[in-house]
């Protein structure tokens, strides 16, 4: 039996939404679902006495092999003038009356409920009165809309909707299961495992199968991505989870990791998987951002979403070139068909922050149980990426040319921009006044420290090529210029509370602003406001967070700014990892192993291994050249010596 859960809005929301892509985008604040809430609050209470709130309605559809969970919250319904009434709320920031293609939607949502509703009801009523009541959040302003539908029409649009929606997961289900009968006796796609490689396996098959956390190192060559991938699809059926998400950190790593999928697809696995390609990627035409209001694959996107979602359902294989056809072909953004159609994947291939990161983290892989089981590659990556992901940074140098496009056109955002930017510069300076006398004189603190280098005992192989090319080109440090004055770097534990006023009531503004004017701003300024107005978000969203896991950073030498920087983003990582069915995580260089288990969520209860290289230590050897400066001053003036001996060395052994 296949079996989904849908809430009533996202139903509407996947059958029911026609027009354009982002028409109506709205740029909230952080507070904007407290605020929403709220709102919602404030009309339920202005209603009599026996208006019936938040009230919980489901139904259970079943089809052949299918079985339909809808579940959904009624905002409130009353009787008035001896007629039943039910009332599906809104709230909104932008002003007037939302758009046609967005009004149908709420009035699907509004439907579904009346169906649900009259099932629920005894004695049963043979009609409905349906409002939909919009609150305009920043001037308070009700609209409120109210049609009259009976029993047997909203029964029928609740049937034909909840039938489109059974069509679509009658594929799906058809799809999951030649997957499933697949993965049965599908083998492993190479002759024989390598030594260790079986470990791997064994440990991420046992993970995917019991939940739970697992760290590995294994080291390069071992064959990581298929020894992780191949046993947790095997595990995908009796583990109860739906999906697995492959993370790495960079193109190739999303790129070997399509290969392993293609290797398993060779042998038989009925597989189908998706790489994710950044926006910025997808969506550029003519080599510049696509604008979503004159876009043609934007404009009219819901109209034609269906047909390319159709057609991509059953690819097994979705990599950047087949998105961008398939958009093509049915005039559709090929970005946004990827967010559509990835929920359906048994494999998304993506980047960190797709799961990670709170600002850019896939829709259904939210606070809910994602029903995912999740591989993380280079997993040593993740620790300095998240605490990227967690932290947040201003710098008053990015605002001053925004703040003089706006003057003309929006004089009070620029005044509420003004202000922030002067009190960052302020904080900075104060900073660095008391700061000063302490200040560091040297680029680094290790500069003068030798550090031991670990050699083999054996020794290197007499290649006259490199011998000679390292003496030719000796030491050329003697004549290095003085390091110049470098920049000033503070850290205090104490968060800059000064800052928050300023933040709050820019991003508040800016949100509204955006929301009216997108449409006629200069594209390179709304670049730039919008990257401003999603800083000031983060900014904000860190400064909640603020605990002993962040410290503030000031940074006053070319570009100053002021960082709330996450140094411990365990408790975050561990968060969403506890939402997903599991986790492995797997790299050729997680040692010390304890600490990188801890600093990516991990726990002394998860299952760490260290593997053995599979290729022989004799294959192995290093060489040091001690004659070349390395430290960050020196840099600039011995990349020509680095690339001369990497060179020489190549030169020097024709193979491997």
């Amino acid at each position: 039996m296949f079996s989904y859960t849908v809430a009533v809005r996202d139903l509407v929301e996947f059958v029911c939404r026609t027009g354009d892509l982002g028409r109506d985008r709205s740029f909230s604040s952080l507070t904007r679902a407290t605020e929403g809430i709220d709102g919602h609050k404030r009309i339920q209470d202005s209603r009599p006495d026996d208006y019936v709130r938040e009230f919980a309605v489901q139904d259970v559809i079943a089809r052949s092999s299918i079985q339909l969970k809808l579940r959904g919250r009624i905002d409130g319904y009353w009787r008035k003038d001896g007629a039943l009434w039910l009332e599906e709320i809104k709230t909104r920031t932008r002003p007037g009356s939302p758009a046609i293609s967005e009004a149908s939607v709420h009035w699907a949502q509004a439907k579904i409920y009346g169906a649900l509703l009259l099932r629920h009801l005894e004695p049963p009523n043979h009609s409905l009165r349906l409002q939909i009541t919009y609150l305009n959040l920043p001037t308070n302003a009700l609209e409120e809309h109210s049609e009259t539908w009976t029993r047997a029409d909203l029964e029928l649009f609740y049937t034909s909707v909840v039938s489109i929606y059974l069509d679509w997961l009658t594929r799906q289900s058809e799809l999951v299961d030649q997957r499933d009968q697949s993965l049965e006796t599908v083998p492993f796609p190479f002759p024989h495992f390598r030594p260790g490689q079986r470990n791997l396996a064994e440990l991420a098959y046992r993970t995917a199968l019991k939940g739970g956390r697992a760290f590995s190192e294994a080291p390069t060559g071992i064959g990581k991505t298929i020894s992780t991938l191949f046993p947790a699809l095997k595990a995908m059926r009796k583990g109860g989870f739906r999906r697995l998400i492959y993370l790495t950190a960079k193109t190739p790593g999303r790129t070997i990791a399509e290969n392993a999928v293609r290797e398993l697809q060779s042998v038989g696995a009925r597989v189908r998987s998706i790489t994710l390609t950044a926006r910025s990627r997808l969506c550029t035409r003519n080599g510049s951002t696509c604008d979503l209001n004159t876009c043609p694959l934007a404009i009219g996107y819901f109209d034609r979403r269906h047909k390319a979602l159709g057609h991509l359902l059953s690819v097994e294989l979705i990599t950047r070139s087949v998105i961008e056809n398939v958009g093509c072909q049915f005039m559709a953004c090929p970005y946004a068909l990827s967010m559509d159609i990835a929920p359906w994947m048994d494999v998304v291939i993506g980047d960190y922050n797709h799961l990670f990161d709170p600002r850019s983290r896939l829709g259904f892989l939210g606070e809910e149980a994602c029903e995912a089981f999740v591989l993380v590659d280079e997993a040593h990556n993740l620790v300095d990426r998240s605490r990227e992901m967690f932290s947040a940074s201003l710098s008053p140098e990015a605002m001053d040319p925004v703040r003089k496009q706006l003057k003309p056109s929006a004089p009070s955002l620029a005044k509420a921009l003004a202000a922030l930017e002067r009190s960052l510069r302020s904080l900075l300076r104060a900073r660095r006044h008391e700061a000063a006398p302490h200040a560091a004189t040297s680029d680094s603190a290790f500069d003068d420290v030798n550090l031991p280098l670990p050699l083999f005992e054996s020794p290197p192989p007499s290649h006259s090529l490199i011998e000679s090319r390292a003496r030719e080109k000796g030491n050329r440090t003697e004549n290095l210029p003085p390091a110049e004055p470098s920049f000033q770097d503070w850290s205090s534990s104490e968060q800059p509370t000064a800052l928050q006023t300023h933040v709050e009531h820019f991003a508040s503004l800016a949100a509204a602003w955006l929301t009216e004017n997108t449409e006629h701003v200069a594209p390179r300024l709304l670049e730039d406001l919008v990257g401003l107005y999603f800083e000031s978000r983060a900014w904000l969203s860190a400064s909640r967070r603020f605990d002993g896991c962040y410290v503030t950073l000031f940074e006053t030498g070319t570009v100053p700014r002021v960082t709330l920087f996450c140094l411990d983003p365990s408790i975050r990582l561990r968060e969403t990892l506890d939402s997903c069915s599991g986790a492995i995580f797997f790299s050729a260089t997680l040692s010390p192993l304890e600490y990188f288990r801890t600093l990516c969520g991990g726990d002394e209860a998860d299952r760490a291994i260290a593997l053995p290289s599979p290729f022989p230590q004799d294959n192995f050897r290093v060489l040091v050249n001690d004659s070349i400066q390395t430290t960050y001053r020196a840099r600039a003036n011995t990349l020509e010596q680095v690339a001369d001996f990497i060179a020489s060395f190549v030169k020097a052994h024709v193979g491997n």
